[in-house]
């Protein structure tokens, strides 16, 4: 070794041996909160203590679940589930330990985990004595997911406790198939939370011989089972359910009816159009939402709706109308969404020109055009993209003018439309953005001015310039291609 790597190796020791017992010091110092601080401190503590996984946190975060306070307790818990295998053999020791909160918190930092050694440990802990230990040692078991606990997990269901039951019920949706029928059983308990998590579980599984008993579970007494059942079978997609579900437009419960929607929506049939049509007059804007949400997947069938729906009261019904026909993408929206960027409503303005550029017709041009001085900028914003899916040179000169927006994002979107177009009118234009205060914005004025002159994006998988302009919107809102 050279005289050089010498005194790096030296240096490199030096400073290891000043770090380790920087983060030692700080273990300690938590550990030491975590036994002797205010209850703030201590679950402060904690928290960081399972931040940092040293395992030799491992112990003093098991002795505080005996602490009196179940906040601490449960921040001690989720630390543990944190640092993982290195806490699995203590846990499960302490899933022996007299205090039954110890044994519970133990239950559910290993469900945390997840690791298969404390699998027949957890089996069990379905026999203790306390009930909230073996409600959490179920949600452990369904976090797992090994086959080996549906058997016990079956037994489980007939807990005297409801909450055991409702737990065991939704570990066995987790686990899958092998427990359909003990789950069709549960359709019948007694409690509505078993029964309620009975009906989700069943739709995990998707077994065609469960189709039957949810679609009875559509008239059970409680609501919350209905909205399950109603769930499941969309999840499961089964035709056979559309007519009950259509049925279940007409529930007394709203969460209900528009939980029908939203399924029907899933399954896909024809026949549900006219009954969500329908539903489209509901007098709670949660179900006219999701059934224009619905109407949406169904697809060409909706549209009449859809436009008479851009006139509801509720701004959220006309924001996912107009969502819904830029999807469709049919012809008879445009002159309706143009309509519609006249709404005194922001968000409806901006989701009616993304929809306009989706559909794509060249007579939402000059709309677009003056939409691109509206008031707000988000509505600036989507004009400008609609018009780079549209791609029409008329809005050259306004996208020009929009260059000089006091909105760094707006500056991008018309520059990269002016790329897309293809316009030399644009090149003195973008060669004076290159100029622009904000780097991007210099950036995508450097690739719009290559792409006019080549006729190629130097950077085809932009964001920017890859997907649609409303694509880009429901993303930006939260929605995906397809999704609610």
């Amino acid at each position: 070794m050279n005289l050089r790597m010498s005194l790096i190796f030296a240096a490199l020791v030096v400073l290891a041996a000043l770090v380790v017992p920087t983060t030692a010091d700080k273990v300690d110092d938590l550990i030491h909160d975590l036994k002797f601080g205010t209850q703030e401190v201590r679950e402060g503590a904690a928290s960081a203590l399972g931040e940092i996984g040293d395992p030799r946190a491992v112990d003093p975060l098991i002795e505080t679940f005996q602490d009196e306070d179940r906040w601490v307790r449960a921040s001690a818990s989720r630390a543990l589930g944190n640092i993982g295998e290195d806490a699995v053999d203590p846990l499960i020791e302490a899933l022996k330990d007299e205090n039954s909160e110890a044994r519970s918190e133990a239950a559910s930092a290993l469900g945390d985990i997840s690791d298969l050694r404390a699998l027949d440990p957890l089996i069990y802990a379905l026999q203790d004595e306390d009930k909230w230990v073996r409600s959490r040692a179920a949600w452990a078991l369904g976090n797992i997911g090994d086959p080996i606990a549906v058997d016990p997990l079956i037994d489980a269901l007939k807990d005297e406790n409801e909450d055991v039951r409702s737990l065991a019920a939704w570990a066995l949706g987790r686990i899958g198939e092998h427990a359909v029928d003990p789950l069709i059983e549960a359709l019948r308990d007694e409690n509505e939370w078993v029964r309620s998590s009975a009906s989700e579980a069943l739709g995990h599984v998707g077994d065609p011989r469960v189709v039957d008993p949810l679609i009875d579970a559509l008239q059970d007494e409680h609501w919350q089972v209905r909205i399950k059942a109603a769930d499941a079978l969309g999840e499961i997609g089964d035709a056979r359910a559309v007519d009950p579900l259509i049925d279940t437009l007409k529930d007394e419960d709203s969460g209900v009816r528009a939980q029908a929607a939203q399924s029907l929506g899933y399954i896909g049939d024809p026949g549900a159009v006219d009954p969500l049509i329908d539903a489209l007059q509901d007098g709670n804007m949660l179900v006219r939402f999701v059934a224009a949400l619905a109407l949406d997947r169904i697809g060409e069938h909706a549209v009449d709706p859809l436009i008479e729906a851009l006139k509801d009261e509720s701004q959220e019904v006309r924001w996912r109308a107009a969502i819904a026909l830029g999807t469709i993408g049919d012809a008879r929206a445009v002159d309706p969404l143009i309509e519609t960027l006249k709404s005194d409503v922001w968000r409806v303005r901006a989701v009616a020109a993304a929809s306009l550029g989706e559909i794509g017709d060249p007579r939402a041009v000059d709309p677009l055009i003056d939409a691109l001085k509206d008031e707000d900028s988000g509505v600036r914003s989507r004009a400008a993209w609609a018009l780079y899916d549209i791609g029409d040179a008329r809005a050259v000169d306004p996208l020009i003018e929009t260059l000089q927006d006091e909105n760094e994002w707006i500056r991008l979107a018309a520059i990269s439309t002016l790329g897309n177009i293809g316009d030399p009118r644009a090149i003195e234009a973008l060669t004076e953005a290159l100029k622009d205060d904000v780097e991007g914005v210099r950036l995508m004025a450097s690739n719009a001015l290559e792409k006019i002159q080549t006729g190629q994006w130097p950077l085809p998988s932009s964001h920017f310039y890859s997907t649609s302009s409303f694509n880009r919107l429901k993303r930006s809102w939260g929605f995906s291609s397809g999704s609610f």
